[in-house]
């Protein structure tokens, strides 16, 4: 849940809250996933080619991370360090001071998400474009991505700046598969 708030010093924020006992009711829904899935591969041969008990356990892998906020934080704290001042693309600035595993405290960022830009417009072209630069940066220079890209996940504003948000997930390359 993401609230908006004040600091002490004035300065609007938005606090991101885990919801109590989130962790344990996610674990028992990830629990029957994989026994559905287990059931599914040992009835239907082909399910077993497709590996569906490793899909799921690759969706718990990632799930379970973004229930850890102090991940986020450092994921936001990174991808700062990482973007082109030079680009019209920002990270919201995390605050260390105001957060924890459960509360992650962020500076507010106004603006629309980018699904609600007109298809084909000037505005959404330069957005895609910028998008578009900003992950290559990503993947071939810093080998740290965004790792959840959707379009209720990149904001503009009034002046066309973007904004990354939600950054529980992000992947990670090693130089060699950069490389390759």
């Amino acid at each position: 849940q993401t609230h908006i708030a004040k600091t002490h010093d004035g300065e609007e924020v938005v606090v991101k809250v885990q919801r109590p006992g989130i962790e344990p009711m996610m674990r028992g829904d990830l629990d029957l996933l994989f026994i559905l899935a287990q059931l599914l591969e040992a009835g239907i041969d082909e399910l077993q080619l497709l590996g569906l008990t490793g899909i799921i356990e690759e969706f718990e892998r990632g799930l379970l991370l973004e229930l850890d906020f102090a991940k986020e934080l450092e994921n936001l704290i990174t991808m700062r360090e990482n973007l082109d001042p030079e680009k019209n693309i920002v990270v919201p600035r995390p605050f260390p001071e105001l957060s924890s595993k459960q509360v992650l405290t962020m500076e507010l960022f106004r603006g629309k998400a980018i699904r609600h830009l007109e298809p084909k417009s000037e505005e959404a072209k330069a957005a895609v474009e910028a998008i578009l630069e900003s992950g290559a940066k990503q993947v071939l220079i810093d080998r740290v991505f965004h790792g959840d890209p959707h379009s209720g996940n990149i904001l503009i504003n009034e002046e066309g700046t973007l904004c990354m948000i939600d950054l529980g997930m992000v992947g990670r390359l090693t130089e060699r598969q950069r490389d390759d």
